[in-house]
């Protein structure tokens, strides 16, 4: 359906196993809106088979919504949009991904919401080398959880974000605004973390506390 879809459409998935993995390229495939189920992200299930790299992955097309799905075991994230500007992750779950759940890079002005990602490799929720702007637009994370992983929301040159309404647990560390020194536009800046819950960040990922494997530091294999 992606494959055949034009700019603007709108995609409607139904409940169901999907061993699949979804790719969203170009500006041919702008605006294009992926719906699951909002109310129950986890009835529509992408599972990786084999290597799959990422559950749904959008690279350069502006204003794609991806609202109601949950992905799992992929090998790099579950959700990772990338060279764009827009975007909107809604109602998403990502769990047990290789290296983020929910990942942004290189984006300019996007929103986060009501979004869920555990049992990762590295960070639940990622946003990394936002590029400066002359007019900045901000990208909005809220009402998300980020549990039981090494990092509850990793950042690297993240800006103009704003993460509100959050909850950040069971995680080595909470939250960890810039955690790299290997993406472009340094330095972060002009971002805000208001109005969160961050707690219970004591989870040892060098011993493994169940279901996490031992590990010897907090990124993938």
């Amino acid at each position: 359906a992606v494959a055949k879809a034009r700019a603007g459409d709108t995609i409607r998935v139904r409940d169901g196993v999907y061993r699949e993995a979804v790719k969203i390229l170009g500006p041919k495939k702008r605006l294009l809106r992926l719906i699951g189920n909002k109310a129950h992200p986890e009835k529509v299930l992408l599972r990786a088979r084999g290597n799959m790299q990422n559950g749904i992955a959008v690279n350069a097309a502006n204003e794609v919504t991806v609202d109601g799905f949950m992905a799992r075991d992929y090998k790099s994230n579950g959700f990772f949009f990338t060279n764009l500007t827009g975007y909107t992750m809604n109602h998403l779950i990502a769990r047990r991904t290789g290296v983020y759940g929910l990942y942004a890079f290189n984006t300019i002005g996007g929103r986060i919401l009501n979004s869920e990602a555990y049992y990762v490799n590295d960070g639940a929720f990622y946003i990394g080398q936002t590029p400066p702007q002359a007019k900045p637009v901000r990208t909005i994370v809220s009402n998300v959880e980020g549990w039981g992983s090494p990092l509850g929301f990793s950042a690297t040159n993240m800006r103009y974000v704003t993460i509100t309404k959050s909850r950040f647990y069971n995680n080595a560390a909470g939250i960890v605004p810039n955690a790299l020194d290997s993406e472009k536009f340094p330095p972060p800046e002009d971002n805000a973390i208001v109005d969160n819950e961050i707690f219970w960040n004591n989870l040892n990922f060098h011993e493994g506390d169940p279901p996490i494997e031992p590990r010897d530091d907090g990124t993938a294999a």
